[in-house]
């Protein structure tokens, strides 16, 4: 996802990212790793596992949302550029995966809501109430988490929110 400097080209070869939270260019090698070494924004993200087929399912939904809405793609590249792909079901256990029913809360509420996480395509299959899209800041929080952990992320009214995953069934 990100490019390797490469110093025979001079420092214009270097990738870089915009980060989410202060909006400066950043080196996308360092962000990756590190987290925006400007404001820390990142730094303290809880580890996400994909399987193979959720990872390219994500990144054939983040170029298909390109041109639709470009701050999701910068959401969804980011959080698959820090996914540990992992080669099993076994390793992927009891994470938020595409297909799964996820138990979270959000901002600490007391009540948790219960949601199937799925890709846009899929929402005319989804029950009608009870689906979150991977094509919402929500869902690219969620996906990938382990339950208890807790992520960071911006609404579509630009509101920064905290998030909860309690709780996986993966789909039957």
């Amino acid at each position: 996802m990100s490019a390797r400097h490469d110093p025979s080209r001079g420092p214009e070869s270097r990738a870089t990212v915009i980060c989410f939270v202060c909006h400066r260019a950043v080196g996308a090698d360092d962000f990756h790793r590190d987290g925006c070494p400007i404001c820390g924004a990142g730094r303290h993200l809880p580890p996400i596992r994909l399987l193979p087929d959720d990872a390219r399912r994500l990144a054939a939904l983040a170029g298909r949302l390109v041109t639709q809405n470009p701050t999701l793609v910068g959401a969804l590249t980011r959080e698959l550029a820090r996914a540990v792909i992992v080669r099993d079901a076994h390793g992927a256990w009891g994470t938020a995966r595409i297909g799964a029913e996820l138990r979270f809360r959000l901002d600490g509420s007391a009540e948790p809501v219960r949601r199937r996480l799925h890709l846009p395509e899929t929402a005319g299959q989804a029950a009608q109430g009870f689906d979150l899209s991977l094509a919402t800041p929500l869902g690219i929080a969620l996906v990938g988490l382990a339950a208890g952990a807790v992520m960071p992320f911006t609404d579509l009214c630009g509101t920064r929110r905290l998030v909860r995953l309690d709780g996986v069934r993966d789909a039957a």
